[in-house]
């Protein structure tokens, strides 16, 4: 997961089940939105993500890849001064791909 270099980022949380990863992250910044969300398009399109981008004051980035099995939301709320704090969240869900063997399946008996 991209890492917005001026942002500070707090509460994380994962929770496995199965075969599904859930994450959170949450994250304030000084910059505006707009640079908020554009990085996080542009990073995430750049890591082979689909993304789609709604609003520029304060919107959503969402971005999936391995046909829908790996999946990201950035959601960002827009400072409506300048210099007011830009706050957001970073959510990601991972579901691994079954066809694929976990190490101790490749391990001799």
């Amino acid at each position: 997961m991209p890492i917005y270099d001026q942002a500070t980022y707090f509460e994380p949380t994962s929770l496995q089940q199965k075969a599904i990863t859930k994450g959170t992250i949450k994250f304030r910044t000084k910059d505006g939105p707009g640079s908020v969300l554009a990085f996080y398009e542009k990073t995430l399109k750049e890591g082979g993500f689909v993304a789609l981008t709604t609003g520029s004051a304060g919107g959503t980035v969402q971005a999936v890849r391995r046909g829908g099995k790996t999946t990201v939301l950035v959601s960002v709320s827009g400072a409506s001064k300048q210099g007011e704090i830009t706050t957001g969240e970073i959510q990601t869900l991972d579901q691994e791909d079954p066809k694929q063997t976990s190490p101790s399946q490749t391990l001799p008996k």
